[in-house]
């Protein structure tokens, strides 16, 4: 029962840490492609 509880949270851990990675790679993904954009355009 403990057992089944504790991965239960570790497996809680894990995605809300994949979800902050992703939304983190998003985020990073977004600043390049405008940073490569902005400089396409301005030379």
């Amino acid at each position: 029962m403990l057992r089944a509880r504790m991965l239960l949270v570790m497996t809680q851990k894990m995605n809300q840490f994949i979800s902050m990675l992703r939304r983190k790679l998003t985020l990073d993904v977004h600043e390049s492609c405008r940073f490569t954009i902005g400089n396409a355009m301005t030379g």
